[in-house]
């Protein structure tokens, strides 16, 4: 058991193990987004200059086409997707949004190992984390990295929106700029996740800690439970 907090203050005692379950659903449902995304935004894309398919004879493109989609394992797309970007923001998006996931777990997990709660905290490890001018002090870095990458995958993906404004059959402008925001969200997602990885490797939770924060009422933490 542990005190609930909403807004800031105490709320009412509530089962530690609701609160681990809660970041988990979250991040099975973004799972679930990403492996949806996947289903809508990874195809392969062959068509020629403007689509059409139009080098081919008779059916022959559209054979080609599903062949090396085939080959590859990607989807298909008819008649052609290079000035419709809304697979690519699918994907992008989602992988936003688990970075925000990512953040908001790592800093709810940084705020609980602060010293005035420190109900959890990352297992300690000589010279991780220490200060260079207090020496009294064990950051937190793992949950502190989390966030910080995570809110910075959160935020690069939000301008992929811009960037499904496409004219006509293509737009360089907007195309070029997907050469910088894809890649990083992708490696900003991969390295939140990185951090997520190691901050629960390391996570030890205080239950002393957690149960004199707890009303004085509450004695009975079976009926609590139940």
């Amino acid at each position: 058991m542990m005190m609930g907090r909403t807004n800031g203050q105490h709320a009412v005692p509530m089962c530690f193990a609701t609160k681990l379950q809660v970041w988990k659903s979250e991040l099975v449902r973004r799972q679930n987004a990403i492996d949806d995304a996947a289903l809508r935004g990874v195809n392969v894309q062959i068509g020629g200059p403007v689509g059409d398919l139009r080098a081919y004879d008779n059916d022959d493109g559209s054979q080609i086409k599903r062949a090396v989609a085939h080959a590859l394992g990607l989807g298909v797309i008819d008649p052609h997707w290079q000035n419709a970007r809304d697979g690519i923001a699918d994907i992008v998006t989602a992988l936003g949004a688990l970075c925000a996931t990512i953040c908001k777990i790592s800093h709810n997990v940084n705020l609980l190992s602060s010293t005035d709660i420190a109900e959890i905290a990352e297992t300690h490890e000589t010279g991780r984390g220490a200060s260079s001018a207090m020496a009294h002090k064990q950051n937190q870095r793992a949950s502190e990295f989390g966030e910080a990458v995570g809110r910075l995958g959160r935020q690069r993906a939000e301008q992929i929106g811009e960037l499904t404004l496409h004219q006509h059959e293509r737009s360089g402008g907007v195309w070029i700029g997907e050469w910088i925001v894809v890649p990083e969200v992708f490696l900003l997602t991969s390295g939140a996740v990185h951090w997520a990885e190691k901050l629960f490797g390391k996570l030890e939770v205080d239950t002393d800690s957690m149960r004199r924060k707890l009303p004085e009422a509450t004695t009975n933490t079976e009926t609590l439970v139940h």
